[in-house]
């Protein structure tokens, strides 16, 4: 501003000494001065399309177009993927803001509290700070943590970003029924020469946790271990594995003060997807699938009734293959909505064996003995005189028949939507 004043005072004196002069000083002088308007609103225009929250929004933009998105409370950016009925991050989780989610504190850590492994493998997370037990982020499993049986409400945000959650081991039971269940559809390419067709990239991270002695990290490139926000007891909680071309199907973790990695599910894809029920008796999840439109859970019923039992006294069996009803008892187990299947829809099973998860959990005759055929029983409606009907699958000749049974014996339970 001061220079365009010298000049103008100039050409002011100018237009008294010398008029033919000053009128073509004058001419030159605005176009000078309409060019470094324009550039000045140039400027003004980048410098407003620079601002930190158009940056920000730009940066969504090209995320989404990327299959990729950002996470507004720290601005990392995380790949995405479809497979399945489910939409999933494809990169660990490495949210750690102390400042924000104090809850993390002690929590949360690096491998070898390293920070390149964060960047490269995410963080690991004890089981309380997956939930968000302090409540920092969000409320719905507050309370979550070592030493306490909780009842979240589903799904849980935990320490994952707005508009995605912790996903429980129904979740991750669809993403491997998703693969067909093979053990090195998931795994990034890096490792043991795995293909990683579905895009998952899924990392050998390594875990934290007690040996007996001390608390180590252990498995970095050999293992990795995901929590998931499906409670096992008041101190362990379930983690799915992966790694050594393998996985695991989902099983109780080395306590909930263990560190694992986190992987989280988008929120509108699993509302659409209809995967999982939650048995509002005792918050219990249940995968569910739909078999030529008929909604089947595709595991046993784990509903604690009188007649009912954990195979041989174990209550890990009834985590891991639902409970065992006499005949009376499986008339009124399965929840409200839902109900036992007809003798015309048992039969399906047969070409949905992965699907419905159909494999052995054991039977336990009328005087109380446990045994273990090589086949799955489901006790049905059906009944002649003191005998049940019931229907199984031979899991070694892969074929599907009625028989009946002492209605005091125990066998497993599988429900139908109504």
């Amino acid at each position: 501003m001061k220079t365009n004043r010298i000049v103008l005072a100039l050409v002011a004196w100018m237009l008294v000494a010398e008029p033919a002069c000053a009128k073509s000083s004058l001419k030159g002088l605005l176009k000078s001065l309409g060019k470094g308007k324009q550039k000045q609103e140039t400027t003004e225009t980048q410098t407003t399309a620079d601002s930190p929250a158009s940056v920000n929004s730009q940066a969504k933009n090209a995320a989404q177009a990327e299959n990729t998105f950002v996470d507004s409370r720290d601005g990392a950016t995380y790949k995405f993927v479809k497979i399945g009925d489910l939409v999933w991050m494809a990169q660990n989780l490495n949210y750690g803001d102390t400042v924000a989610a104090p809850g993390l504190i002690g929590n949360s850590w690096c491998y070898d509290n390293d920070k390149r492994n964060c960047a490269q493998y995410g963080r690991l997370y004890s089981w309380s700070a997956a939930m968000d037990s302090a409540g920092n982020i969000s409320n719905n499993a507050k309370g979550c943590g070592k030493g306490k049986k909780c009842s979240p409400t589903y799904p849980v945000r935990g320490v994952c970003p707005e508009g995605w959650h912790f996903p429980e081991l129904a979740e991750w039971q669809n993403l491997a029924d998703a693969v067909g269940r093979k053990k090195d559809a998931l795994l990034a390419k890096t490792y043991y020469g795995a293909k990683d067709e579905y895009g998952f990239a899924g990392l050998a991270a390594g875990n934290r946790r007690f040996d007996g002695t001390d608390t180590v990290f252990w498995g970095l490139s050999s293992n990795g271990h995901f929590w998931t926000s499906s409670e096992y007891n008041e101190t362990e909680a379930i983690e799915w594995g992966l790694g050594d071309n393998r996985w695991s199907y989902g099983e109780p973790g080395y306590g909930k003060s263990a560190g694992y990695s986190v992987r989280c599910v988008k929120d509108d894809s699993l509302a659409a997807a209809n995967v999982v029920f939650h048995d509002s008796r005792d918050a219990k999840a249940y995968k569910v699938a739909n078999i030529g439109g008929v909604v089947w859970f595709a595991n046993n019923l784990d509903f604690k009734t009188k007649e009912s039992w954990c195979y041989a006294d174990g209550t890990e069996n009834c985590v891991r293959f639902g409970r065992l009803y006499s005949w009376k008892a499986a008339q009124n187990a399965c929840p409200s909505g839902w109900r036992l299947p007809t003798d015309s829809e048992w039969p399906i099973i047969i070409d949905s064996v992965e699907r419905l998860g159909v494999e052995a959990s054991g039977n336990r005759d009328a005087k109380g003995k446990y045994g273990w055929p090589i086949r799955a029983e489901f006790w049905t409606s059906g009944a002649t005189g003191s005998k049940g009907k019931f229907y199984y699958y031979d899991l070694s000749t892969k074929t599907g028949k009625f028989d009946t049974f002492n209605k005091k014996a125990a066998k497993s339970v599988r429900c139908v939507k109504k």
